[in-house]
C-alpha cells in the first residue's frame, strides 16, 4: 500500500506545479504512463482541441467542461481533472468540483471527487491510487466524497487521510412501481434483466394507474401562494443569506444561478456522440429544474426551493424555509409529481423527510435511506449541515 501521508508531506513541501496551465507528472504506477492535469483555466481548451474528438474514452464532456471554467467558487488555477495517459489515449481520469466550505467560521477552499473511472483492462495496476493520490496533493488534503459508486468507500478509507464515514438520513418514496430504474445499479444481474424488469413494472402500473387517477385533485393543492420563478431575485437572496448561515456550504445567488445556468445533463431521447464515449451521466430523457417562491398567508416569503426532475424521479436539492410551511411544501411536491406522472421523490433535507415520513401521502412505499459523507482529516463536518444539492447532486 502506498505511504500516503509520507509521499503528500513531500509533494505538497516540493516546487508547485505551473497553476495556469495543464502540467504533466510521471505516476509510480506504470513508467508508460503519464498524468495530465486541466485546470479551470484550460478544461475548455482540451475539449476545444482536435484531440478530444479523437479519444476512445472522454474523461469530461464539453458540457461538464464550460460549467467547471464558470465555477464561482473556483480560480483559474484550481486543478480539476487529472487524466492517466497510455500513449494517446485514455487509461483513468479523476475529476472534481472546487467549492468552498465553512471551517471555524471561515470559508476555506475545498473539492468534491466527482468522477472516478479506470479503464477495467487496466484495474489494479495502481492507476487509481495515484490518481486520488494526486487529487489529494493538489487540493492539500481538503476533499469530500458523497454519492461514492458502491464498494469505492474501503478504499479512500484504507488511505488514511479521510475520518469515519457519516451518513445522511432521508427518505424514498414510491407513487408507481419502478423496479428497472432501481435495480439495475446495484447489481450487473439486474442489468442484464431490464426489460425484464420494465415489462414487470409496466404490467403492475397498469392497475396502479386506476389508483393514482382515483385520487382527488383538491387533496395536494398547497393553500398558499406558490409563485413559479426563472432565478432569484434580491427578496429570495436576502432570504436565503438570512438561513443558510450554519450550512457548511452556505449556497448563495451567484452559486445557485451558476447551477441553473449549466446543467450537466441535457434532454435527449438517444444517446449523443460524447454520451456513447462518457462512463458517467450526459443525456436524460428529461431534466429539469424549477424554482418556487413560497409565501405564507400574510403574503410573506416564507420559503424557496429548487426542484429537480431526472426523467420519472424528483429531488429537491435546495430549499430555504420556515417551519410553518413545510407541510403546504410536501403538498406541493406530492402535487407536482402527480402532474409530472413521476415514480418516486428523494428527500434528506430534514425537516421536509420528516414531514413526508408522518403525512399521509399516496406513495406505495416510503423507505428510509443513507447518504454517506466523507471528508479528509482536514474538514470538520460535524452535523452533516449539507443541503442535498452540495457536492455534484445537483447536476445529476
Amino acid at each position: 500500500m502506498i505511504n500516503y501521508e509520507l509521499r503528500i508531506t513531500k509533494e505538497i513541501a516540493g516546487a508547485p506545479q505551473p497553476a495556469s496551465r495543464a502540467c504533466s507528472l510521471k505516476p509510480e504506477a506504470d513508467n508508460n504512463m503519464e498524468i495530465t492535469c486541466y485546470t479551470t483555466a484550460t478544461i475548455v481548451q482540451f475539449t476545444s482541441s482536435d484531440q478530444f474528438p479523437k479519444l476512445r474514452h472522454i474523461p469530461i464532456t464539453s458540457l461538464r467542461a464550460l460549467s467547471h471554467s464558470l465555477n464561482p467558487r473556483a480560480d483559474a488555477e484550481d486543478k480539476i481533472l487529472f487524466v492517466a495517459w497510455e500513449k494517446d489515449e485514455v487509461a483513468g481520469y479523476l475529476g472534481v468540483l472546487a467549492d468552498k466550505i465553512l471551517q471555524s467560521g471561515t470559508m476555506v477552499k475545498c473539492a468534491w471527487l466527482s468522477c472516478f473511472w479506470v479503464d477495467p483492462a487496466i484495474r489494479g495496476s495502481g492507476i487509481a491510487k495515484e490518481l486520488f493520490l494526486r487529487v489529494m496533493v493538489a487540493w492539500e488534503n481538503r476533499i469530500l466524497i458523497t454519492n461514492m459508486a458502491p464498494g469505492t468507500m474501503n478504499f479512500y478509507l484504507r488511505s488514511g487521510l479521510f475520518g469515519q464515514p457519516q451518513f445522511k438520513e432521508g427518505i424514498r418514496c414510491f407513487l408507481r412501481f419502478n423496479l428497472a430504474e432501481i435495480l439495475p445499479p446495484k447489481k450487473k444481474l439486474f442489468e442484464r434483466v431490464k426489460p425484464f424488469l420494465s415489462a414487470m413494472d409496466k404490467m403492475a402500473n397498469m392497475l396502479n394507474e386506476i389508483r393514482v387517477s382515483s385520487i382527488p385533485e383538491k387533496r395536494y393543492i398547497s393553500t398558499l401562494k406558490v409563485e413559479q420563478v426563472n432565478g432569484l431575485d434580491h427578496d429570495v437572496h436576502q432570504f436565503i443569506m438570512s438561513l443558510n448561515q450554519e450550512e457548511h456550504m452556505r449556497r448563495g445567488k451567484s452559486e445557485l444561478e451558476w447551477i441553473l445556468a449549466n446543467k450537466w445533463l441535457i434532454q435527449s431521447a438517444s444517446p449523443t456522440e460524447e454520451s456513447k464515449r462518457y462512463y458517467f451521466s450526459l443525456v436524460a430523457q428529461r431534466f429539469f429544474y424549477r424554482c418556487l417562491k413560497f409565501y405564507n398567508r400574510k403574503d410573506e416569503l416564507a420559503g424557496f426551493m429548487i426542484l429537480s426532475v431526472r426523467n420519472n424521479h424528483l429531488t429537491i436539492p435546495y430549499f430555504f424555509g420556515t417551519g410553518e410551511i413545510h407541510d403546504e411544501v410536501v403538498r406541493y411536491i406530492v402535487r407536482t409529481m402527480l402532474e409530472l406522472k413521476l415514480n418516486m421523490v428523494t428527500v434528506f433535507h430534514p425537516a421536509l423527510s420528516r414531514e413526508i415520513r408522518n403525512a399521509g401521502t399516496p406513495f406505495l412505499q416510503k423507505r428510509a435511506i443513507r447518504r454517506p459523507y466523507l471528508a479528509s482529516t482536514e474538514i470538520n463536518i460535524s452535523g452533516l449541515n449539507f443541503q442535498d444539492g452540495d457536492g455534484d447532486s445537483v447536476f445529476t
